[in-house]
C-alpha cells in the first residue's frame, strides 16, 4: 500500500467513525429532549400530590380541632 492510499484510507475510516458519532449525538440529543418532558410530567405529579396531602392535613385538622381552632393556629394567636 503506497501511502498516499493509506492516508485515504485512514480519512475514510475518520470520516465513517465521524457520521456514526454525529447519528448518536443526535440520538442523544432526543433522548435528552424526552427525558426532559418527562421529568417535567413528573415534576407536575408531584406538585399535585403535594398540594393534596395539605389539603388532607388541613380537612384533618379541621375535624379534629374545628375551624376556629384551626384559624387561631394559623393566624398564631
Amino acid at each position: 500500500m503506497s501511502p498516499l492510499n493509506s492516508i485515504e484510507h485512514r480519512v475514510t475510516v475518520l470520516e465513517l467513525r465521524m457520521d456514526a458519532t454525529e447519528s448518536d449525538v443526535q440520538e442523544v440529543k432526543v433522548e435528552q429532549k424526552n427525558t426532559a418532558s418527562v421529568v417535567s410530567a413528573i415534576e407536575k405529579n408531584l406538585l399535585q400530590i403535594k398540594y393534596a396531602v395539605y389539603g388532607g392535613a388541613l380537612v384533618m385538622a379541621a375535624q379534629t380541632f374545628g375551624i376556629g381552632e384551626i384559624v387561631k393556629k394559623l393566624a398564631g394567636l
